[in-house]
């Protein structure tokens, strides 16, 4: 009986070591997205039995999330409400997550990016190209954007054109609690960052995200957006991001932008499902 107890004990104090080990964001956690609040509805996350994120669905729209064979996220489109998707997102893979992405909205608008990473858990700058001619004209504009970090969370996001300086993005006051964004980015299997959205340093497109909510461990408290108008006094846009919390996951955020106005965002978790549920 001593023996048995002692066995008992010993794996009591590795599973507590295992646990406490895990970073919150990481898939050893038994918790997940089981809905989401975004654009104004409720989406309710349906997953494959190998875990993969495969639709997001509300009563006005739904995400729909499609794979390779190797479980690589390929493709995915958004739609909300007609039979053709508001945005469709083509990817392409490297050694360490997704590198190109090319984002069609449907009007025909596109936008391509390019994903560097310095090591498999940073992407320390993405290129954006926007096209808005014809078939295989230049892009209209390209923009540089470089991310900087400090413990594992984006606090400068600088901007550049042909070289020169154009925006800038600070992020700061950061929490210590588990970032949901991540959570989505590990249910498609391309954890350094949630890639089925519109990033963006301010609150203007619809399904955007903040570059320092994707690309960040923790979530931000406080941001601000600069960009020099002819060379004169920078316009600063002020940002605040409101967390309420249940323990260490984030159950809604309010991200309040001074100039350009307020997205919403909520999120509840299943913490005891099974691998094989879908």
């Amino acid at each position: 009986m001593k023996t048995i107890k002692m066995m008992m004990g010993s794996m009591l104090l590795l599973c507590l070591i295992l646990i406490s080990s895990c970073d919150p964001s990481h898939p050893c956690r038994t918790c997940r997205i089981d809905k989401v609040y975004w654009e104004d509805e409720w989406h309710k996350a349906y997953y494959s039995s190998s875990g993969r994120l495969v639709k997001l669905e509300a009563e006005g729209s739904k995400i729909l999330f499609q794979y390779n064979g190797s479980d690589q996220l390929i493709s995915a489109e958004i739609y909300t409400g007609d039979p053709a998707p508001e945005y469709s997102f083509d990817f392409t893979h490297g050694p360490f997550g997704i590198v190109e992405s090319d984002v069609y909205d449907s009007y025909g608008f596109r936008r391509h990016f390019d994903f560097h990473y310095a090591s498999p858990t940073v992407v320390d700058y993405l290129v954006e190209s926007e096209y808005g001619g014809g078939a295989g004209d230049p892009p209209t504009f390209v923009i540089q954007k470089d991310l900087t970090y400090g413990s594992g969370n984006v606090t400068f996001v600088s901007g550049t054109v042909n070289g020169n300086p154009f925006t800038g993005y600070t992020g700061s006051a950061y929490d210590k609690k588990t970032n949901p964004f991540k959570l989505l980015a590990h249910a498609v299997g391309n954890p350094v960052f949630f890639p089925v959205c519109n990033i963006v340093s301010y609150p203007v497109m619809r399904y955007d995200i903040s570059f320092l909510n994707l690309f960040s461990k923790n979530n931000p408290g406080k941001g601000i957006y600069e960009v020099p108008v002819g060379g004169g006094p920078e316009v600063q846009q002020p940002q605040d991001f409101t967390y309420v919390y249940t323990s260490s996951y984030v159950e809604s955020l309010v991200w309040n932008d001074d100039l350009a106005g307020t997205n919403k965002y909520a999120f509840s978790y299943n913490c005891g499902f099974s691998s094989a549920e879908d």
